[in-house]
């Protein structure tokens, strides 16, 4: 009996031994995934001097974003988080952002990112143009060839008198 206990105990340490001896922590290693974070450009919808973007994510608490007029430029999420602006978010919806004080007919190009706990999702980029703002043309009766044309803004602010 002595000696199949202790054949026994014998192959029970060499399995052990050979499955890596218990030094991981369950929960932890190769085979666990780690939660995957997600931004996704939905829509943007844009106007004169502004955009309202929709960003969906997965497993974010927060995303960050950066408008550039540089189209060939690429951001890292933690340079995105670092320089960009920073809203708080709700895990797998859907925000929306508004992007305000850009030109009129300007390209621009949108970098996103998301983070979640300590994860960040990859960057997602898109780019965009401003619409061109109509012209406005005001013509003196009282001075012949006197003529302004101008633009004005899709909004003016509250103490704006035109």
């Amino acid at each position: 009996m002595k000696r199949v206990f202790g054949w026994v105990l014998l192959c029970v340490t060499a399995l052990f031994a050979a499955c890596g001896g218990g030094d991981e922590p369950l929960g932890e290693g190769p085979d666990v995934p780690a939660v995957q974070v997600t931004a996704t450009i939905s829509g943007i919808t844009e106007s004169y001097t502004s955009a309202s973007v929709k960003v969906k994510n997965t497993n974010a608490e927060s995303l960050a974003y950066i408008v550039s007029s540089q189209s060939d430029h690429s951001y890292t999420a933690e340079e995105v988080f670092t320089s960009g602006t920073t809203v708080k978010c709700t895990k797998n919806s859907t925000t929306t952002v508004t992007l305000s004080e850009l030109a009129d007919n300007s390209s621009y190009t949108l970098f996103v990112a998301a983070k979640g706990g300590e994860e960040y999702s990859d960057v997602v980029s898109r780019g965009f143009t401003t619409k061109v703002l109509p012209e406005y043309s005001l013509v003196s009766k009282a001075c012949q060839g006197f003529r302004v044309v101008g633009r004005l803004p899709d909004t003016l602010p509250a103490a704006s008198v035109v």
